[in-house]
């Protein structure tokens, strides 16, 4: 026995407090893991092809979408997703967004953010706040005041172009 051997653990005691470490982390993911979802902000209101929301997997018509969930929509693929306040998401083919954020109120919305990963969406406002919507791109964000409009994000470079179609 060294001096240092009482101050120090030895390899064995190291893996076990790792593992259990392991353990613990593993026990706190698990609900996300499961697709626990926040409330329901939402239902797919038209399915083309295979979109998958990360609580729900596979969407069909009038499946309920979710707080926290990403939604997601392969090649030749698009979804169309109305929200409780009758807002309009349209997320087009090899595109990525999640809908965090969301705070109810009422039949609408008094926060809400759409965040976009990559690919195109078309958004209408609905009954919600002007100010309650926000979007956020990996290089903007951008307050939602009434309007439709179209969002395109690169994925590779996060560059992002939005296109005004009225409001």
């Amino acid at each position: 026995m060294t001096l240092f051997s009482e101050f120090f653990p030895t390899p064995f005691t190291l893996r076990r407090i790792s593992m259990a470490g392991a353990a613990m982390v593993l026990t706190m993911l698990l609900p996300v893991a499961n697709g626990t979802a926040g409330e329901k902000v939402g239902e797919a209101a038209t399915i083309r092809n295979v979109v998958t929301g990360s609580a729900s997997g596979k969407l069909a018509v009038s499946d309920p979408v979710f707080s926290s969930e990403r939604i997601s929509a392969e090649a030749g693929a698009h979804g169309e997703l109305r929200l409780n306040d009758d807002s309009l998401v349209i997320v087009g083919e090899n595109s990525s967004i999640s809908l965090d954020d969301f705070v109810v109120d009422g039949g609408g919305f008094r926060n809400a953010t759409v965040k976009v990963a990559k690919g195109a969406f078309r958004f209408i406002t609905g009954n919600s706040p002007k100010k309650a919507f926000k979007v956020k791109t990996p290089l903007s964000t951008i307050g939602v005041r009434g309007t439709t409009f179209d969002i395109y994000v690169d994925e590779g470079t996060g560059i992002t172009r939005v296109v005004l179609l009225r409001g």
